[in-house]
């Protein structure tokens, strides 16, 4: 009896231990799996370690000459010419030698003549800049000029800014505030009784009143030889 209880024990373990090995063989993957996914994984790996991402490549493309954009973009444009009026011609028109003619008449010169607007004051003054100076007449002149409004230039009747001849023309600027530029008017008005009067023509004259103040610019003109 004892013989057939120990064989029975050993088959029902026989059993048990094949039935703990096929599910254990189940469960476990093979080797010809493991050897199969291994190179599959390795591959792509290799292949991802090769190929550059994206934005490298992009980074990388050949770049468009900057030089030819350039030359189409932003074609040259043609160099403005200036262009210049010429002044008439004088005696040595070359040489000019400037005169202060003052904040305000500078403006008035400064302004050129066109049709329908004719700066007659403004052309006599650039003619009397182009002359060459006659040192002789010139300092006889403006000693005459000067010695004509003495009077009223020492006792404060109005101010003398400048006096200057050159070889046939002088220019005399006045200035004065308030009484004062009647002052400069009833003298410019007696230039025709001045020791000077028969020598020197009156050729333009000009008045501008700003405010309190009065501003005169008078330019003359030696007779011209009988």
């Amino acid at each position: 009896m004892v013989k057939p209880a120990w064989i029975a024990v050993a088959f029902v373990a026989g059993i048990a231990v094949g039935v703990v090995a096929s599910r254990m063989s189940t469960d476990a993957p093979s080797d010809e799996a493991q050897t199969s996914i291994a190179p599959a994984a390795t591959r792509e790996a290799s292949l991802e370690a090769r190929s550059p991402p994206a934005d490298r490549v992009a980074t990388q493309a050949p770049a468009e000459p900057t030089g030819r954009i350039s030359v189409v973009a932003t074609p040259a444009s043609p160099t403005p010419v200036a262009t210049t009026t010429a002044e008439p011609a004088l005696d040595d028109a070359a040489v000019v030698q400037p005169i202060d003619a003052g904040d305000v008449f500078s403006k008035v010169i400064a302004q050129p003549s066109h049709p329908g607007f004719e700066n007659n004051i403004g052309e006599a003054h650039r003619a009397l800049e182009r002359e060459t100076r006659d040192d002789g007449w010139a300092y006889t002149m403006e000693a005459e000029i000067q010695n004509a409004m003495i009077n009223e230039v020492s006792t404060g009747a109005f101010r003398s800014e400048h006096v200057e001849c050159r070889a046939t023309m002088c220019e005399l600027r006045l200035s004065g505030k308030g009484d004062q530029a009647a002052a400069i008017k009833h003298w410019s008005e007696e230039l025709g009784s001045q020791p000077f009067g028969q020598r020197l023509l009156l050729n333009y004259s000009s008045s501008i009143s700003d405010n309190n103040r009065v501003d005169s610019l008078m330019i003359f003109r030696r007779p011209p030889k009988k």
